[in-house]
């Protein structure tokens, strides 16, 4: 399984990274919109955690992007 975690609070990453590795996941890491979109063209995952909050393009839009080609499951992640 493969998992991409969108978000700009670089402490949070770590944790959800460190997480995730233990469960066997597999794991990339964007800190911003246009960056985490980037990578969801370029690859293949299973599953995208997603913040809302993002700079650059917010979470809402980059959801809105991936929807166009994309079934992908996506966890929004907000405070």
């Amino acid at each position: 399984m493969r998992c991409l975690i969108v978000d700009d609070d670089r402490a949070l990453c770590d944790l959800l990274t460190i997480s995730l590795l233990r469960a066997g996941i597999v794991v990339d890491v964007a800190h911003s919109g246009e960056a985490g979109l980037d990578k969801i063209l370029n690859a293949e995952y299973d599953i995208i955690l997603l913040d809302v909050m993002l700079p650059g393009y917010d979470g809402f839009t980059v959801l809105d992007k991936v929807r166009r080609f994309s079934s992908v499951p996506v966890i929004m992640i907000t405070a």
